[in-house]
């Protein structure tokens, strides 16, 4: 090989090895330092894992009832772990599912269970009616009132079904306060954990995939279903992508190395054909 061939297969390799760094890595996020209260909050996945069914919890109505009670209506559960008195966090991560299940055509109690359970032992049955009465004003729509449920329970219970789920969160010195992740969690009706949701906002169609996800499809259109073939969850988005973006960068990347060799090919057969 020419001294001027092999220039070019160096140069052709290296775009072909950038084009490749490019489309595997993302920049890194900043790092930014965590105040002390917030250090070892967050959530540690554990997908699959069963959620503890036998758990005893106080419902709105003052009345002890086991967790698995919500899963034996054969319908995907979203769990939501949080707290009545939160000043902030919880209500908006609670209203913005309402929000994204109100542009949903699956219902709450007919397709799925939405339960809430406080994450402080000394709130009440009487917060968790309140609450309850909101989500179901909010929601607004007519004969799903048994889809929402409210909870209250001691803190043994709370911390077995959290360890579960993976939820970590703190006690802060704030009287009654307490850090603790945004987060909102899938389960299958089976109470199995299918999918972590993130963030504060929640796409709707990302809350419809998720639980045509949960049910296997037993709920959701056909559409629905094809999506889920197609697509994947994007922890990074929050959102449910199209798989193929991946293939499209192992593409890209291909089509970079094709185009080098073609052009090697064309640069060697113009040399033989100019000496000959």
């Amino acid at each position: 090989m020419t001294p001027r061939a092999r220039h070019v297969v160096i140069v052709i390799g290296a775009v072909a090895m950038l084009a490749a760094m490019a489309a595997a890595q993302e920049p890194a996020p900043p790092q930014r330092a965590i105040p002390p209260e917030y250090q070892n909050v967050g959530v540690s996945e554990h997908p699959n894992a069963q959620v503890p069914l036998d758990l005893m919890f106080m419902d709105e109505r003052g009345q002890m009832v086991p967790l698995g009670q919500f899963f034996h209506t054969g319908r995907p559960v979203v769990l939501q772990l949080g707290y009545y008195g939160c000043p902030m966090l919880c209500d908006v991560i609670s209203r913005n599912l309402i929000d994204s299940a109100k542009e949903v055509e699956l219902n709450a109690g007919s397709d799925y269970q939405f339960v809430f359970v406080s994450i402080n032992p000394l709130e009440t049955a009487d917060l968790a009616g309140l609450k309850k009465r909101s989500f179901i004003a909010e929601y607004d729509r007519p004969g799903t009132a048994d889809g929402f449920h409210c909870l209250v329970g001691q803190d043994r219970n709370i911390a077995k079904l959290a360890g579960a789920v993976g939820f970590r969160y703190k006690r802060l010195e704030l009287a009654g306060q307490f850090a603790h992740p945004a987060v909102l969690f899938v389960l299958t009706p089976d109470g199995r954990i299918s999918r972590y949701l993130y963030g504060l906002s929640l796409p709707p169609r990302t809350l419809k995939l998720a639980l045509v996800e949960a049910s296997a499809g037993k709920i959701g259109s056909s559409w629905d279903k094809l999506a889920l073939m197609i697509c994947c969850y994007d922890v990074d988005s929050g959102r449910y992508a199209l798989a193929a973006m991946r293939l499209m960068r192992v593409a890209a990347v291909g089509t970079v190395l094709v185009m080098g060799l073609v052009g090697l090919w064309l640069f060697r057969h113009g040399s033989h054909a100019r000496q000959a």
